[in-house]
């Protein structure tokens, strides 16, 4: 066998090797987690409160295209309504579960949202 072939047989062997992380040790205050959980809820209410609005205009526009027997762009719209109320309730379940899982995150977002 060449350097060469020993070389990238050497690299395969290493690349497949799983490296353990499990013993990683990464430390981070209590008020550091509270603020991310409060950081990662307050995208989800304000990322809840555009698509909610997005639901009303995807509404009125359904209403307005039915009212001129506009089938298709009824259909295209509903769809999008589809759309947005899925996204909807994945922001309302993500602010469900960091509630759960921090419980100060709420208070702290409104103390970050008024910065």
């Amino acid at each position: 066998m060449s350097d060469l072939e020993n070389e990238v047989e050497k690299q395969a062997q290493a690349d497949a090797e799983v490296e353990d992380l499990s013993n990683v040790d990464f430390v981070i205050p209590e008020k550091t987690t509270i603020d991310i959980y409060a950081r990662e809820r307050l995208g989800g209410a304000t990322s809840y409160r555009i698509l909610s609005i997005r639901l009303s205009t995807v509404k009125a526009s359904i209403k307005a295209n039915e009212s001129v027997g506009n089938t298709s762009a009824v259909e295209q719209y509903k769809k999008q309504m589809g759309d947005l109320e899925r996204d909807i309730k994945h922001c309302l379940r993500g602010i469900k579960v960091i509630d759960k899982e921090c419980p100060q995150a709420k208070e702290r977002m409104m103390e970050l949202a008024n910065q």
